[in-house]
């Protein structure tokens, strides 16, 4: 594909001790189909090589790489967008794999159906990524995308195997909101899909997810990781989406976080009685709603009828 003046795509990537993975990564960005783009490293803070192995790539006038202070994954987003000079952004994990074509088939087929976003399919296994060759895609409006989410999982709301327009962000103000430390790619996702009308789905498998038993997702929850959870999910609670099962979904998702959160936080005895009393009674409020069947009836029963020590 000839390659244009202007850059048309931003690919950010924050990189945090990921020596292990980084060089796949970028190699196989820099090995893409398509050659018009920028490619932003956030080295956000990390404590071994990753920065070192970076800087080796700094001969590619195409690479710009940041390093920070250690701020978050959401600051480091944040921070990429901002100097994102693309007319779309793709965001990249450290230590995931592209398939050549991903920006080429991406780009030509969001273009083609004027969407507003694109994302593609992804797998655990980089070889059925590498034997892939689906072709089928399809537009869904917002509504339908919404939809699609309810009846897969809330939780696979990712960003990056999505493809996104710069100026829908920056216009509508969605950033990745930097206190939260887990989910925060949901609540960006669920905002700007509001800001849009037509979205392509592709069927191949473009990017290779790769699952580390060290990541962030993949840890034991603290309480931090569970106060997250059901920030995220008030604030989408919040939002105008007209979709009966999908509120119903994030309100049970609520609730049992926030039960979570209680027992947690009871057991640790990190909690006043003030706050105590304060969540059962959104529990409550929510519970009363929708009159859910849960998994956690029994916790909630238990929080109901207890004393506070």
């Amino acid at each position: 594909m000839m390659l244009k003046s202007k850059i048309e795509v931003s690919i950010i990537v924050p990189a945090y001790n990921v020596e292990d993975y980084i060089e796949k990564c970028i190699d196989s960005i820099l090995n893409q189909s398509y050659k018009n783009f920028e490619l932003l490293i956030i080295d956000d803070g990390s404590s071994d090589n990753t920065a070192d192995i970076c800087k080796a790539y700094l001969k590619d006038k195409r690479i710009k790489l940041i390093c920070q202070k250690n701020s978050g994954v959401s600051n480091a987003r944040n921070k990429g967008i901002n100097m994102a000079k693309g007319k779309y952004i793709a965001f990249i994990d450290a230590d995931d794999e592209l398939a050549e074509n991903y920006i080429e088939k991406m780009l030509k087929t969001l273009e083609a159906t004027k969407s507003e976003m694109i994302c593609c399919s992804y797998s655990k296994d980089i070889e059925e990524m590498k034997n892939n060759n689906e072709q089928e895609n399809y537009i869904l409006s917002s509504a339908e995308f919404i939809s699609q989410i309810t009846k897969n999982n809330l939780e696979e709301c990712y960003i990056w195997n999505k493809l996104f327009i710069r100026d829908i962000i920056i216009k509508n103000n969605i950033f990745f909101e930097e206190n939260i430390i887990i989910w925060e790619d949901m609540l960006f996702l669920l905002k700007y899909i509001l800001k849009t009308k037509k979205i392509s789905t592709l069927k191949s498998i473009l990017y290779y997810y790769r699952t580390r038993e060290n990541s962030a997702v993949n840890c034991n929850e603290s309480i931090k990781k569970i106060e997250c959870k059901v920030k995220v999910l008030e604030e989408i609670m919040k939002l105008s989406i007209d979709n009966e099962n999908f509120v119903k979904l994030v309100k049970i998702k609520y609730i049992n976080n926030l039960i979570n959160l209680l027992f947690k936080s009871l057991k640790e005895k990190n909690l006043s009685k003030e706050n105590y009393k304060k969540n059962l009674e959104k529990v409550k409020k929510v519970r009363k709603e929708i009159k859910p069947s849960l998994k956690n009836d029994i916790k909630y029963f238990y929080l109901c009828f207890k004393k506070f020590n």
